[in-house]
């Protein structure tokens, strides 16, 4: 728990203050800067072309509540791998859209992302 409130004590320092969500309510807050905290259920990365990372939370895709979207032009920016995430708490800064009808965030810096130290389960 100590964890946690000092992961969110310095996003909201560092973040510009954003209000700091669960993932299932992120579509109540499209076109607003969020942070929102929680663990990552599914990592979708393709090996082909130019497809984005996506880190689903809430569940698995296609049953997720909400996704970020790292585009691969953005993950050399990032010093551990996108797939290191998967099953981690984290949070997550940025703006909400929506996108065929489910939440999403882009994510393009690796500011924007606040990983718990905390070992996986």
């Amino acid at each position: 728990m100590k964890n946690i409130t000092a992961i969110l004590a310095t996003l909201f320092v560092v973040m510009g203050h954003a209000q700091t969500i669960k993932p299932e309510k992120a579509k109540d807050y499209a076109g607003k800067k969020v942070t929102i905290c929680g663990l990552v259920a599914d990592i979708f990365a393709s090996t082909k072309g130019q497809a984005p990372t996506f880190l689903h939370f809430g569940g698995k895709y296609p049953n997720n509540s909400f996704s970020v979207v790292v585009y691969k032009s953005d993950a050399p920016k990032f010093t551990y791998p996108l797939g290191s995430l998967g099953h981690r708490n984290i949070c997550v800064t940025g703006y909400i859209k929506m996108y065929k009808g489910k939440p999403e965030m882009t994510v393009n810096s690796p500011t924007q992302i606040v990983v718990n130290n905390a070992p996986k389960k």
